[in-house]
């Protein structure tokens, strides 16, 4: 509104200029003017018709193809003003000219309308100036880039007035504009909805950030389907940025919406649309967010203990999918998302200061692990558990080393039940020692742990492995039920 009464201003200020100051610019008699009037009624009529008839027709086809605003951004552009008032004041002017001149032909011109024609001359030169001018800010409008600017100031000034309903309006249209640039396969336009979307969610309340990481789901899933790559990463990444950002911001309560997000993004769209790659990103994104965690977990360690347990719930599910679905996908879990971001975020979860809340973290690791394993079991071949081993032999700590030897033991007595003896037998030559307390695991986690086992006593199986080794351990397990 401000900028629209500054180009009103500003256009009856030039015009008034024009009356007052206008040199001369005319000379010729009453019919030369008369001519000349009539040609610069026509020529200007038809010239701000076809103008805004074009301008119509190319709004219409930008807002079919990007959003329905744009329409209403044209009409709250400031140069209509402008341009319906210059062009209206020199048409009237030259029909008002028009009808004063009453002198015969070839007569001169009166001279108290020769300052009146000198100033429709001026006119003149600026409705072409302005046309000009006009139909730049037109195109320029109609720039996707200038359109999700637009609404960003909107959603800005809503935020600013606390109108949480009208701000969520302009998100879900930044969010058309995102789907249909995925479907038109337009990399560009995607990328910069989805900076935007950043950016909106990190100034919105919470509910706008929840809106914000649902939308982003339904953007990837698209992008997915229509294998629009570029788009496709600059969404995981995006939301990656959102689960960290979120914790620097401390709000915790959002990052595990974030973890949702992505959990649902890969299970629904990416294991489904074979796009293995793509699923790793995802996995790296969301061990990232859980390395966040870690380095607030001296101040959080709840909120952190939490987000950790929802990341490994992630990626069990992700780990489960792939194995179910993507035979191909076997030496990625076995080889990089088992050994290396499960057992990296057991071994951190206890060096990161989260006390009480590390041993439940790392619990929960282990079972997803065992998890995956378990399902690896059924038909996968020994060469997968072989990469497996050694890719968990690489750790050289002593604390790794404990935490190796805890999962290849539980490996070995899954593989036994599952009467697997040639992995029961590459297990038992990778571990050096039974290291595993039957009164460690009470509760849930045990009864987790038995679920594995079709629920029958895992300790069971855990010391018939360790009978196998010469020599053997010690053991502190329970006896056979």
């Amino acid at each position: 509104m401000r900028k629209l009464v500054i180009h009103i201003l500003g256009s009856l200020l030039i015009i008034s200029l024009v009356f007052f100051f206008s040199p001369k610019a005319f000379v010729g008699d009453t019919d030369t003017a008369r001519n000349y009037l009539s040609t610069i009624v026509s020529c200007l009529s038809t010239i701000f018709a076809l103008c805004i008839s074009i301008a119509l027709v190319a709004i219409q086809l930008t807002a079919s193809r990007y959003t329905h605003r744009v329409l209403d951004m044209f009409l709250k552009m400031p140069f209509n003003a402008s341009l319906i008032l210059f062009y209206f004041v020199t048409i009237i002017q030259s029909l008002f000219l028009l009808s004063r001149i009453t002198e015969p032909i070839h007569m001169t011109l009166p001279s108290m309308l020769q300052p009146q024609m000198n100033a429709d001359m001026i006119l003149v030169v600026f409705c072409f100036v302005i046309l000009i001018v006009y139909m730049y800010a037109v195109m320029k409008l109609l720039k996707p880039e200038q359109i999700i600017d637009n609404i960003q100031l909107e959603f800005r000034a809503a935020v600013h007035k606390r109108k949480t309903a009208e701000a969520l309006i302009r998100v879900e249209q930044v969010c058309d504009i995102a789907k249909r640039a995925a479907v038109e396969m337009d990399s560009t336009t995607g990328t910069a909805t989805v900076r935007t979307l950043m950016l909106m969610a990190s100034m919105g309340d919470p509910q706008m950030r929840q809106s914000v990481a649902r939308q982003f789901v339904e953007i990837g899933s698209i992008a997915a389907k229509e294998r629009e790559s570029g788009m496709l990463i600059s969404v995981l990444h995006a939301l990656q940025e959102m689960g960290t950002r979120h914790q620097d911001e401390g709000w915790f309560e959002d990052a595990p919406r974030v973890v949702e997000a992505l959990r649902q993004l890969t299970r629904s769209s990416l294991i489904g649309q074979d796009q293995l790659p793509y699923v790793e990103e995802v996995v790296e994104n969301l061990f990232r967010i859980s390395t966040t965690a870690l380095t607030n977990a001296c101040e959080k360690g709840e909120a952190c203990a939490d987000l950790l347990s929802e990341v490994v719930t992630a990626m069990k599910a992700i780990g489960l999918d792939v194995l179910a679905r993507d035979r191909a996908g076997l030496s990625y879990v076995m080889e990089d998302l088992i050994p290396v971001k499960l057992f990296q975020l057991r071994t951190l979860s206890v060096s990161a200061g989260l006390f009480v809340y590390a041993e439940r973290v790392r619990r929960n690791a282990l079972l997803a692990q065992l998890a995956m394993v378990n399902v690896a079991l059924l038909d996968a071949p020994r060469s997968a558990f072989t990469a497996l081993l050694c890719a968990l032999c690489d750790v050289e700590a002593a604390r790794d080393i404990t935490e190796r030897s805890e999962l290849i033991l539980f490996c070995a007595a899954l593989a036994r039940y599952m009467k697997r003896e040639d992995v029961v037998k590459l297990c038992l030559s990778r571990l050096p020692a039974c290291n595993v307390r039957e009164s460690d695991w009470t509760g849930a986690e045990r009864v987790a742990l038995s679920r594995l086992f079709d629920f029958e006593d895992p300790f069971f199986f855990i010391e018939s492995v360790c009978k196998s080794i010469h020599p053997c351990s010690p053991l502190t397990v329970s006896a056979p039920h």
